[in-house]
Formats: C-alpha cells, structure tokens, sequence
C-alpha cells in the first residue's frame, strides 16, 4: 500500500490527479486484503507483512536507494497488491472487485514501462540546487578539470579518471581540525552535483596519513573524475589484472577506487596508471621503476611523455608556463610506440574542439563551462529549474562617500575609516575550497567624486611552500 504514492508520483505530473489516484489505491487496496483476511485467515497476515515492509522500503529508503533499485521496490510492491487482490479471487465477482483490480493494473503499468525505457535522465552538473557559496565551488572545480587533463575524462573517457584539481586536507594528530572536516563535507556534497551522462566525481580518502615539520599528522582526500564507458574500456581490457582485486565488468566507480586505493604498492601503482589511462608499456614501467627503486634505493631515470592541456605550469617558479599536467614516465632515450602516438592524436582532435568551444561559452566569465559541456555531452540534460545566483544572499560590500579624502600611508587610524561599514566574511578558495579564513581579513570601502579608497586589514602568517602537484606524489606511495 505504501508504494502506491510512488507509483502515482512516477507517473501523474498534476497535483490533484496524482494524490487522487493515491487515495484511491489505498482504499481500494484495503478492501482487498480485508477480504483475503476473511477468506484466508492462513495468509493473509503473512500478505499484509510483506506488502507493509515492501512499502517502507520504498517509501522511507527510496531517497537514498539507487534509482534503480528504487523502481524495483516499486514494481515489487505493484506486484503484491496484485497478488492481495489475486489472492481474493473471490471479489472479481463484484463490480467493486473488478474496479479494484483494473486500478491496481493501471498503476503498476508506468512503472513497468519505465523500467523498460530506463530511468530518467539526471539533470547534468545540477549546480543550480547547491547553495551560492557551494556552487561557486562547483563551478571553479569544473573549469579547473577542464583546463587541465580532466578534459580527456570528461570529453569521451580517453582517460578513464582524472584527478589533481582539487585536495583536501585535515589534521588528524594531535586533534581533529573540524573545520577541514565540514569543508570535506561541503566537497562531497559538490562532488554529488558534478554528475553528466556518464561522467561522475567521487571524493577518495587516502588510507595514508603524513607528518608536517611541526610533528602534527594529516590525512589527505582528492576529487576524482570518472567516465563510466572509459572505465569499463579498461576493466574489460585488463580484466586479469583488476580480477585480482575483486574488481569485474560493471563495477562501480568508487568500489574501483577504494579496491585501487587500498591494494599492495604494485597492484596499487597498476591500478592507478591503468585509471589514467596511460599506455601499457609506460604503466610497466612506472611499476618495475617503483620496485627497482623500493629495492635498490636508487631513481631509475626516465623521459616524460606530456599530453597538451590548456593550463600548463613553469618547469621553475618564475619562468613562463609550459609544460601540460597530462604527463606519465617512460625509460630513459625511449622512442614514442605506436600507443603514444595514438593517444597523442586522439587528445589532439579533443583540444581543438575545446579551444573552440571555451572561447564560444566565454568560460572565464560566470558558468560558461557549465554550459560547455552540457552541450557537449550526448544526452545532456539541464536542470529543471534554474535558480539566479543572485537571488540567494551573500555578503555585500558597499562604498560610503568620504567626508575627506584619506592619506595612502600605509595607516590605518584615519579619520575618513571608521564610519565605513566593514566586511569580513571571507573563504578560502585555493589550496583548500569551501574552508573559512582562519586569519581575520576586514576590508572597507570609502569613495569621492573620482577616487575609490580601499582599506583592508589583513592577518598574515608564513607560509611553506610546497611542490605543484603534490597529489601526483601520493600515488606512489
């Protein structure tokens, strides 16, 4: 009886309609198994159990059930109330009966033929439901992946997953810094958002923890991107290898992960090169040069093959950038193979269409990428309702006319300050999205007829620096 509302909101769009059929179900569901308890006292409890805890599951797990799984609890439940009514045969002699089994049918049928038709289409990269601040992060991760080798995740899976563009980390010893702790939480709510067709992302912590300078002990989460064809293309080709890791045709994204995540060093560095899809020959290579080294102590030395990508980094701070972030190790003096060659041109013919693409949906600009690849995927679907960025709240900053001008000293006592209204709720937006500030930063704005005075206060501490990539380091590891 508790699938019902299910079924009706599976299929009738109008409000009134929908809850209409609902009652009606109930109703004359009730009537029938009644009836089954009069005429078989036997079964009928054992009916009424079945059909109570089919209907719970459906309606109180549903939610957070998969979709599909959803739709066969649903159909489950149809099935039952059919068989009360079976059971009942009886009423089929009545013109109530006969009503009672017609509207069963009628509800159990959307079901049966969505089920064929499949589940209905995810909006893709659904940013608009998170809050401004979330979605301001959505966005950003997005464009960031983009610019970098998640392009070749996103567009067709000719890297099966990608990751390197976004990091979390959190103190873990010797107290649990809370904070970084809601702000994975935040990612992981953003992760759920950035799903189109068959891409996906999914927030892998590492089983490692590592030590800072000043003894304190930190764990370490990423953002992956994952292509579903892509990742199926290297489960099937090198079925012998993640067999051993309990991983099959069809596996899901983040049980791959995990399986990879937590395997012995080898099969670990496999699993990983095989994800990135770089070619067989150079994930031969980076294994047997990891064991060698593990053994020995000593680097084998190598040459680097690079895929282009828009964003490219310095090969040292303060020269221009130029080297491209899909990169994977190959011997010392090796000539490019046939499967260099072709994955090079196969990216190839994907960043010239990007190139085109991101200067058509001005992707510097607001959520241009948004709307890159959602014209790109096949399939794509847009969110239902599109919610402006700019009715949620967020903080202001307005400019109050000065009385007089302030003095450009550097000083921050000046007369001409005080009055202005200050704001101060900042986030960190790089290297660690959606934390607060941990350092107090006030800013005020005064202006003239011609000049706009900026004040700000700021808190500053030292800082490490640390490598470009420091993600790429962790799967060696």
């Amino acid at each position: 009886m508790a699938a019902a509302p299910a079924l009706a909101l599976d299929w009738i769009e109008h409000p009134g309609l929908e809850w209409a059929l609902v009652v009606a179900s109930i109703g004359t569901s009730a009537l029938a198994i009644g009836a089954a308890w009069r005429r078989h006292r036997r079964w009928a409890p054992l009916l009424l159990v079945g059909i109570g805890v089919i209907g719970l599951l459906t309606t109180r797990l549903g939610p957070e059930l998969a979709e599909e799984t959803e739709r066969l609890a649903v159909g489950a439940s149809a099935m039952a109330l059919v068989l009360a009514h079976l059971a009942n045969i009886q009423m089929l002699r009545h013109a109530s009966g006969r009503a009672a089994l017609v509207l069963v049918g009628v509800l159990a049928w959307p079901t049966a033929s969505s089920a064929q038709g499949g589940p209905a289409p995810e909006a893709c990269f659904a940013v608009e439901q998170l809050p401004v601040r979330e979605r301001a992060i959505a966005v950003a991760m997005l464009r960031e992946a983009s610019d970098g080798e998640g392009l070749y995740t996103l567009a067709g899976g000719l890297k099966p997953v990608s990751s390197d563009f976004l990091t979390v980390t959190w103190t873990v010893a010797p107290a649990v810094d809370s904070v970084a702790v809601d702000s994975l939480a935040a990612i992981r709510r953003v992760a759920a958002a950035l799903r189109c067709g068959p891409v996906s992302a999914h927030v892998l912590e590492y089983a490692a923890t590592y030590t800072r300078p000043d003894s304190s002990r930190y764990r370490v989460a990423d953002v992956f991107l994952v292509h579903r064809a892509g990742l199926q293309r290297t489960l099937t080709q090198h079925a012998a290898f993640w067999q051993q890791l309990g991983m099959t045709d069809g596996a899901d994204a983040a049980r791959v992960l995990s399986a990879v995540e937590t395997a012995p060093r080898a099969a670990r560095w496999r699993g990983f090169g095989h994800l990135f899809g770089y070619p067989d020959a150079a994930v031969d290579f980076f294994v047997e040069a990891g064991e060698s080294q593990a053994r020995t102590g000593t680097f084998v030395r190598r040459d680097f093959r690079r895929i282009e990508t828009f964003r490219k980094f310095p090969t040292r701070v303060g020269e221009p950038p130029t080297l491209s972030s899909f990169v994977y190790a190959v011997p010392l003096g090796a000539a490019p193979t046939a499967a260099d060659s072709a994955l090079e041109a196969a990216a190839a013919v994907i960043m010239r269409r990007y190139r085109e693409q991101r200067a058509r949906f001005a992707v510097e600009d607001g959520e241009g990428i948004v709307a890159l690849w959602r014209a790109w995927i096949p399939d794509a679907v847009a969110p239902a309702e599109s919610v402006d960025p700019f009715e949620a709240p967020r903080p202001t900053l307005r400019a109050q006319r000065a009385g007089s001008a302030p003095r450009i000293d550097g000083r921050l006592e000046h007369a001409a300050w005080p009055a202005a209204t200050p704001v101060s709720d900042f986030h960190i937006v790089r290297p660690d999205y959606a934390r607060d500030a941990k350092h107090a930063t006030r800013v005020r704005l005064r202006y003239e007829d011609d000049i706009l005075s900026v004040r700000m206060a700021a808190v500053t501490v030292r800082a490490a620096t640390r490598a470009i990539s420091p993600s790429r380091r962790r799967y060696e590891q």
